[in-house]
């Protein structure tokens, strides 16, 4: 071994000798860097042909999660995954070869955590085969690539039940875990939670409101909650909603709800139910939604949605606080618009204002919220509030119509942060006590107290099945003396009504609905030369004033109070169930144009995330009432990072400027309304001085004192664009040139080290 060493060393001493020191240091440093490359390259072929990969991302993306890992230790029935994929070098390019390797990797990365349980196959579509032929069969579709025809598509079976992914997208390539993991529990889950949305907005698609048009689209939210829930879409004057079949209610942009609807929403919190209420103070979209008017058609524009709404009733029973006609600003979340202006009414919410304490949110860090609305909640005994999403210090309510960008100046120049966040969304559980302590607002009469004609209510249109079997009696049990009575039918004309009140205002549902059956009585005026003998029935309408009679009054007033007394009403939450109450303070975050892009990959249509938003709104659902390990799968889809420091930084640039810009103003409001004062205007149109009120030097000093203050005005917000543009272009500058010059310097310095070393030799 000595020996060895020994000529080892000669050997080198000669090359030292024929080469010289240097050349001879140059020598072993080129040699060694030619070695490390080539165990580079020997290590990155070895474990590049093995299936396994080394996830140092921040949040592990690419790693499966614990979630999935769960929910695939836990199947007891085998379940298969096919991957047809063409992945030759003569149908992919480089970049899709690659991308399919990884699906592949991850796929088989299912079979071995399955273990047994999971079954997968690779096939490959080439033209002609039994394998296109399946991918046929399966409904997996194939697309134009950059050589040809490629398949790349995910059939997940299990007995009989099929989920198909027809193209994996690369763009979708963070929710592959989801959508796969999410294709298995749809396979091997038996029934499906029944979730129900009151809403009059038309989330399901279908028939727009104009007869031109091709029936409208379903709102991806809504097809996305179909696929792993059973989804019934209820009016907003909905009189019961049954808990039995619902496992979660969604109330989405409640402004048409009545206050029986709002009772709806009570009875079935009270019955231990888990109810998603969606306002806005403002839906953007809403403006969208209004249907075009056709011009052969008489009468009144079409109406679409209203913009803000609320739920009043139940709000302020169950200490919930929110201004329906007020819109949250906040500097730190404000959203750009365009290449100077940040519009703080639209938010982007990052990290910072999501609970890491709760699934839901606790893996968000990415969702927009176009004009929220905020709440404050003044916590009921034996309720507990939990916050999910909350602003942040700097922000303040605005009303609505100044929160768009059209009023975006004024707003900043009067903006005061208030210091206190404010409640975007939260989540009220325990045991609530009834808005509604006196029953039904508006119950249903009983027909054996009131007589044959009591009923005037089934024919409201809301609820045809409860009211269809009162609506069929009078005519059976009316002798042929209540002929003259036929006039009945315009009584019912009137009962529509209560669905033309509820597309008021919210504030007022209340109001109309009592006032129903006072016009009632207009269309029975001139059946009245028979009075005596539907004079029996006349009492269930209590407020008709020209019955004549206390009698009647007194019966009347009988029949109204007996159902306040009625025991079959919830009063609070039932004993040992607990009710949920999910609060969010926007609905346009839902709307497509703010949560997706639609993909058009040839005959298919894809949804791809531009945030998290629907994201926020499954994990509700999904923790209530399917799967919360799914929650973690699909937040991890977004691994956006916003510029919360340069937020702030421009927001304290703007409140520098503030005060100085909104005096000026006041100053140049307070000189053009002198100028008003002194001028004024002839018969024939002209402007001239008024002189009894002013001279003319005067009025040059004011013209003079207005252009000053505007000409400041313009010197300060351009002053107020160069801080803004300053901040942005620091942040380049450490980003582009700073980092490289830390690497340089740093490489000079251990280059002057070695240096040292070597003449220290």
């Amino acid at each position: 071994m000595s020996d060895t060493k020994a000529q080892s060393k000669g050997w080198l001493d000669q090359l030292r000798q024929v080469l010289g020191q240097n050349r001879f240091e140059d020598l072993l440093s080129t040699t060694g860097v030619i070695i490390v490359l080539g165990i580079v390259v020997l290590v990155n072929l070895i474990f590049g042909a093995l299936p396994m990969r080394f996830d140092f991302t921040e949040h592990k993306i690419f790693t499966l999660s614990e979630g999935t890992k769960q929910i695939l230790r836990g199947l007891d029935t085998p379940v298969t995954i096919r991957y047809y994929a063409t992945d030759g070098a003569d149908a992919m390019g480089a970049d899709e070869r690659q991308f399919s390797k990884m699906v592949e990797d991850r796929l088989i990365e299912y079979k071995k955590i399955g273990g047994g349980k999971i079954i997968f196959e690779k096939l490959v579509p080439i033209p002609d085969t039994n394998a296109e032929d399946s991918a046929e069969v399966d409904g997996v579709q194939p697309l134009q690539g950059q050589r040809g025809q490629v398949y790349m598509g995910i059939v997940v079976q299990c007995i009989d039940k099929k989920e198909v992914i027809p193209f994996v997208d690369p763009q979708r390539e963070q929710l592959l875990e989801y959508d796969v993991t999410n294709a298995i529990t749809r396979v091997y889950r038996e029934d499906k939670p029944k979730v129900k949305i009151m809403t009059g907005l038309n989330i399901a698609g279908g028939f727009s409101g104009n007869f031109q048009a091709p029936p409208a689209e379903p709102w991806v939210v809504y097809r996305q909650l179909s696929r792993d829930f059973t989804v019934e879409v209820i009016p907003s004057t909905t009189e019961k909603i049954d808990p039995a079949s619902t496992q979660v209610l969604i109330v989405l942009h409640p402004y048409d709800v009545t206050e029986v609807g709002e009772f709806a929403i009570d009875q079935y919190l009270m019955a231990g139910g888990t109810v998603i209420a969606l306002v806005d103070p403002l839906f953007y979209a809403a403006r969208m939604m209004t249907p075009p008017q056709n011009p052969m058609m008489g009468g009144m524009p079409p109406q679409g949605p209203a913009p803000s709404s609320d739920l009043p009733t139940l709000f302020g029973a169950y200490g919930v606080k929110y201004q329906a006609a007020q819109v949250v600003a906040d500097t730190n979340y404000q959203t750009q618009i365009d290449r100077s202006r940040f519009l703080p009414t639209f938010l982007t919410l990052g990290r910072e204002a999501f609970n890491p304490k709760n699934v839901v949110t606790a893996e968000l860090n990415d969702v927009g919220m176009p004009f929220p609305g905020g709440f404050t909640i003044e916590e009921p005994v034996g309720v507990e509030v939990e916050p999910l999403v909350t602003s942040s210090k700097n922000n303040k309510l605005v009303a609505s119509f100044e929160a768009e960008p059209e009023g975006l100046d004024r707003m900043m120049a009067e903006f005061r942060p208030t210091g206190k966040p404010l409640l975007l969304a939260a989540r009220m559980s325990g045991r609530f006590k009834s808005a509604f302590p006196n029953g039904n607002p508006k119950p249903t009469p009983d027909p054996a107290a009131a007589g044959t004609e009591a009923p005037p209510a089934p024919p409201v249109p809301t609820a045809p099945p409860a009211s269809a079997p009162p609506a069929s009696a009078p005519p059976a049990s009316a002798p042929p003396a209540s002929a003259p009575v036929a006039p009945a039918a315009p009584k019912e004309a009137p009962a529509p009504t209560p669905s033309a009140a509820s597309s008021a205002p919210v504030v007022t549902p209340p109001v109309p609905a009592p006032a129903v059956p006072k016009s009632a009585p207009a269309p029975v005026a001139p059946p009245q030369p028979e009075p005596a003998k539907p004079a029996v029935p006349q009492p269930a309408e209590a407020p008709k004033p020209d019955t004549g009679g206390e009698k009647d009054s007194d019966a009347a007033k009988g029949a109204a109070e007996k159902p306040k007394g009625d025991a079959s009403s919830l009063k609070e939450t039932e004993k040992g169930k607990s009710s949920n109450l999910i609060l969010v303070g926007d609905v346009d975050f839902l709307m497509d144009a703010f949560a997706v892009e639609i993909m058009n990959l040839g005959p298919i249509r894809q949804a791809v995330p531009r945030n998290q938003n629907l994201s926020l709104i499954q994990n509700l659902v999904e923790n209530v009432a399917g799967d919360s390990r799914l929650i973690s799968l699909r937040s991890r889809a977004s691994t956006r990072r916003p510029f919360t420091l340069l937020n702030q930084m421009q927001a304290a640039a703007e409140g520098r400027m503030a005060d100085k810009i909104k005096d000026l103003e006041a100053k140049e409001q307070e000189v053009g309304r002198k100028l008003q004062e002194a001028l004024k205007v002839q018969e024939d149109g002209a402007i001239v001085l008024d002189q009894a009120a002013v001279d003319k030097g005067t009025i040059d000093q004011l013209r003079e004192a207005q252009v000053t203050a505007r000409r400041e005005i313009r010197d300060l917000r351009k002053e107020l664009k160069r801080d803004k543009d300053s901040v942005v272009n620091m942040i380049k500058f450490l980003n582009i040139a700073v980092m490289p010059l830390v690497v340089i310097i740093a490489g000079l310095m251990l280059y002057g080290k070695r240096q040292n070393r070597m003449a220290a030799r």
